[in-house]
């Protein structure tokens, strides 16, 4: 029975051996050696991939995983249509072998404790940079694992105080503030005044620590700017009925009402007040950086009518602007969108987020080599970028005083369902004074 064992064992052997034999017959070999090691350069992002938030932060994180397929030449796109800056970008890491890939969690945008595990995750993973849509209260507690870890955040909203890193800033976000831009909204409103009087705003926000910021900037700065805030409201993130507030707020005969809230709390509020005639009443309407977009406009329909918004991002109608005709090829050769269907949060992860993150890993890598490329040559690097144009921005400059990328607002218009610029770039009326304190 031993022997018997033994010869079938070595037939095993033989037939495993033939086999091995076979397959690496069929392998190719390269005669100037074995195959180099592919190059790859990790970024991250978190945020709201399912879950009420998605609404608004989905649109950007197909953007952001977007981009790095154009990087790795998986799609092409007639050049003419693409930023120079994105050209010189593909090109440099395909001279160098390098592949750019994004790994992403799904933490919903709200929850702390799914953006530390995500967190933690990413950082397992060797990312560089972790691009984020999370609301302001998660970000505010992830900042010190930014710190800790040395991994830069690039935040998708206007930065907070509390976000604030010292020595260095590792926070990086979109505008200079909720506080800045509710008081950069007043200066133009105020502007626009006919008559020799306090302009008179109401604020209706949602429950959260941007509609706060925004709230308090705009108290601050009010009597140096000629206004007079006459109510102030905040329903919950799931408010089903916002009509006391709206209510209040009419009574108190505003000249505007500015709303610092989005996303399906946004949606209550706007079809509230066209039920309730807000605007038949003479009140404008005007929402802060997230709020009116592309994906708000369907199902609110023609309630959207007539409302305003102040951003710091370029919206889908600006097709004069080349980033804008890029974000529309990209969506076709990417997802199959049609340009009706393409939101400018989807603008916003490919050039918001992207360029300038892949032109700081160029010039880090540039600078330090592929092997020495860590999170804090990336955020280094970051700040060192000095009018840099993106074809879609105003030219970005980042400094610790000035760690985002936009310190301008955009004031525009709901007309016949699409959103339309009426302002040029206006600066911001203010910055946070943590911005130059040194902690």
């Amino acid at each position: 029975m031993h022997k018997g064992l033994k010869k079938i064992g070595l037939g095993l052997v033989a037939v495993g051996l033939s086999i091995v034999l076979l397959l690496t017959g069929a392998i190719p070999v390269c005669e100037a050696g074995p195959a180099e090691k592919v190059k790859v350069v990790r970024i991250g992002n978190i945020g709201g991939y399912t879950g009420p938030a998605a609404s608004t932060t989905l649109s950007a994180h197909l953007g952001i995983n977007d981009y790095p397929k154009y990087m790795n030449g998986e799609i092409d796109i007639d050049e003419t249509l693409v930023p120079e800056a994105t050209v010189a970008q593909r090109k440099f890491f395909q001279r160098q072998g390098i592949k750019i890939e994004a790994k992403w969690e799904d933490t919903t945008s709200l929850s702390v404790s799914k953006s530390l595990t995500a967190f933690k995750r990413l950082e397992g993973a060797g990312v560089v940079a972790i691009l984020s849509t999370d609301i302001a209260t998660v970000t505010e507690v992830l900042k010190e694992r930014h710190q800790d870890a040395e991994i830069p955040s690039l935040w998708y909203s206007a930065l907070t105080p509390a976000m604030v890193t010292y020595p260095i800033r590792w926070i990086i976000g979109c505008g200079p503030g909720q506080g800045p831009e509710a008081a950069t909204f007043a200066k133009w409103a105020k502007e626009g005044l006919t008559e020799d009087r306090p302009l008179r705003i109401a604020i209706i926000g949602y429950e959260s620590v941007s509609s706060r910021e925004a709230a308090a900037g705009l108290e601050e700065w009010a009597p140096k700017l000629g206004v007079e805030v006459v109510n102030v409201e905040f329903v919950p993130f799931a408010v089903l009925d916002s009509s006391t507030e709206w209510l209040r707020t009419i009574a108190k005969e505003p000249d505007w009402v500015y709303v610092p809230a989005c996303m399906t709390a946004l949606v209550v509020i706007v079809k509230d007040a066209a039920r309730l005639g807000v605007q038949e009443k003479g009140i404008k309407l005007c929402t802060y950086d997230v709020g009116i977009d592309d994906a708000i406009l369907k199902p609110i329909g023609k309630a959207g009518e007539g409302w305003h918004l102040i951003t710091f991002a370029p919206v889908m109608t600006e097709v004069d602007l080349r980033g804008i005709r890029f974000t529309l090829e990209m969506a076709r050769e990417c997802r199959g969108m049609k340009p009706e269907d393409v939101s400018m949060h989807y603008a916003a992860g490919l050039l918001f987020f992207n360029l300038p993150l892949c032109e700081a890993i160029k010039v880090a890598i540039e600078k330090m080599g592929y092997e020495n490329l860590t999170g804090r040559a990336v955020r280094d690097a970051l700040m060192t970028l000095k009018d840099f144009d993106t074809e879609y921005l105003p030219p970005i400059t980042l400094t610790e005083e000035h760690p985002y990328m936009n310190p301008k607002f955009r004031i525009y218009e709901v007309r016949e369902g699409k959103i339309w610029p009426i302002t040029d770039w206006i600066p911001s009326v203010y910055e946070y004074p943590e911005l130059t304190e040194q902690g």
